[in-house]
């Protein structure tokens, strides 16, 4: 956001920020609570200024009690699409997705495969200012917490006599890579935020931060175990406002902060991301938001044979 702003001011010849559409402007960005607006409403109203169709589109600020900005519109689990590393639909592309035909002016029939509906939810990680000064028992908890979905999990497995995962190792280390969602730094090949698949970086990160929380780190003798705290914690960062989910089917990973049980989880033909997506009691779905699903990120679900849901 802060870029785009500067580009906006300042615009180069070859700049991408001159012209730049409304849906541009949202689909590259990412407006997140450390703008510290003091009106919810000003992260999506703030892009009006610097769109070049809003008198085109007619939209105007609406700040009246009866709209609501309850449902926060964040970062995707992973990148932003462009530039996302996950393929959750495999080498499908967004053309399979089949758009059939609009369900009205709100509406749009597409099609994807059902992957899970959500059974349980516990309480997502919302740190204070400074979460590893103040706040190590609240994220102490939270970790817990995953690793008891993930336990959760495990036993579902074992009475369903059915393995959800294709790698052994997805279900050993699922409690490490869901507070992350599978995500590691790695600017050293990619740049000033660039990110990766987890490693064996996130265990030995993970396991600093454990001792952290449990006090057994002191500066500057541990100094080098604080620095590995911090970059899991900033890939935490990025997964602000979601929720640990447990499914019926023995998933796990993080749904958008508003997701509610028996929510469906779900992945569009041609998809990055899974989605949730919620009933709403005629036949039609209401997009909820996208979502990590442990274990299907890069296409595994849609190997298999699959039950294909006609519409949402």
């Amino acid at each position: 956001m802060l870029g785009r702003r500067r580009q906006f001011h300042d615009p180069k010849a070859d700049s991408s920020a001159i012209g730049l559409s409304l849906i541009n402007l949202l689909s590259d960005l990412a407006i997140e609570p450390r703008m510290k607006a003091s009106v919810n409403k000003d992260r999506i109203y703030a892009l009006l200024g610097m769109a070049n169709d809003t008198e085109l589109l007619g939209i105007h600020p609406d700040y009246s009690e009866s709209t609501s900005c309850e449902d926060k519109i964040i970062r995707p689990s992973g990148q932003l699409s462009k530039n996302a590393f996950f393929t959750a639909s495999g080498p499908e592309s967004l053309r399979s997705a089949y758009i059939i035909a609009g369900t009205g002016l709100d509406g749009v029939t597409l099609k994807g495969y059902l992957v899970d509906v959500i059974e349980d939810l516990v309480p997502g990680w919302t740190p204070r200012d400074d979460p590893m000064k103040d706040g190590l028992p609240q994220l102490g908890k939270y970790l817990e917490s995953i690793r008891n979905l993930c336990d959760r999990s495990n036993a579902k497995a074992w009475v369903n006599i059915v393995e959800i995962y294709t790698k052994a190792s997805d279900r050993a280390d699922a409690h490490i890579r869901i507070p992350i969602a599978d995500h590691e730094m790695n600017t050293d090949q990619f740049g000033i935020g660039g990110l990766q698949g987890a490693t064996a970086l996130s265990q030995r990160t993970y396991a600093s931060l454990l001792e952290h929380i449990e006090g057994k780190l002191k500066p500057p003798a541990d100094a080098a175990a604080l620095k590995d705290v911090t970059c899991y914690n900033l890939c935490m960062s990025d997964q602000l406002f979601r929720k640990p989910f447990l499914a019926k089917k023995a998933y796990v990973g993080l749904v958008p902060n508003h997701s509610k049980v028996v929510d469906v989880l779900i992945i569009f033909r041609g998809g990055k991301f899974p989605s949730v997506v919620r009933g709403n009691g005629d036949g039609t779905y209401r997009f909820i938001g996208d979502a990590y699903v442990h274990g299907i990120m890069y296409g595994q679900f849609t190997e298999k044979e699959l039950v294909l849901m006609n519409s949402f």
